[in-house]
């Protein structure tokens, strides 16, 4: 839609024009392919395919004779992560200062709904119970190339922040189409916005425990702030 510059009406705050000059569309490397189902190549436009090539690949695929296998030349799992700072005790208190004065101001205000950067602005604990704290992005991100064309292959890339505010975007939409039931209560937003992070977290690491090796399919974690890059 961004490339045809045919984006609805209402469904971005922001002026998109620009946007379809920034994207670049590179052709797959010789060898590789997203398709793995065999094509049938025809002489003519008006001959027929095959009737039963569905059911042909669907006892290979029973037999174990056909690999649906995608051959995308992907190399490696790269894990582009919010980056975070270890926190002192002083901030800590700070912070959840912070975090009790904004839930009070919600309560009183309940038309206001919670914004990505209220759910972030909490203190975390690592697995030595040392607290840390994600830096806030102000709503960037970074576009990731995942098929660099001066290498071989190609990266399968997991991007965390904008997945974060695909879901909180999702949350909120929910919230405008059943207002009362969020009205005065907004800790039900909260708890399904924590919810939907916790499912994805569960997903992210069941995928990667699943795909990843140290020799076959490394994970690599990239820390990014993405204001840093403004300039």
């Amino acid at each position: 839609m961004i490339l045809c510059k045919r984006i609805p009406e209402g469904v971005v705050t922001f002026n998109t024009d620009l946007l379809s000059k920034k994207i670049k569309l590179l052709p797959l490397p010789k060898g590789l392919g997203y398709d793995p189902l065999p094509m049938q190549k025809t002489k003519s436009i008006n001959e027929k395919a095959d009737p039963n090539i569905g059911q042909n690949l669907l006892e290979q695929f029973k037999s174990g004779a056909f690999n649906p296998k995608l051959n995308t030349g992907e190399a490696c799992v790269v894990r582009v992560r919010i980056q975070t700072k270890k926190l002192t005790p002083s901030e800590v208190a700070e912070e959840d200062r912070k975090k009790n004065t904004s839930q009070q101001k919600h309560k009183r205000d309940h038309s206001t709904i919670s914004s990505i950067s209220s759910m972030e602005a909490s203190v975390l604990y690592d697995e030595h119970g040392e607290p840390f704290m994600e830096l806030d992005q102000e709503d960037k991100a970074l576009a990731i190339t995942a098929r660099p064309k001066e290498l071989p292959y190609t990266a399968y890339v997991l991007h965390e922040y904008p997945q974060r505010v695909q879901r909180m975007d999702f949350v909120e939409q929910i919230v405008r189409q059943c207002f009362d039931f969020f009205d005065g209560h907004p800790e039900r937003q909260q708890d399904i916005f924590r919810a939907a992070e916790r499912e994805a977290k569960i997903t992210e690491e069941q995928f990667i425990a699943e795909t990843c090796s140290e020799y076959e399919m490394p994970k690599f974690d990239l820390p990014i702030n993405a204001p840093d890059y403004d300039n």
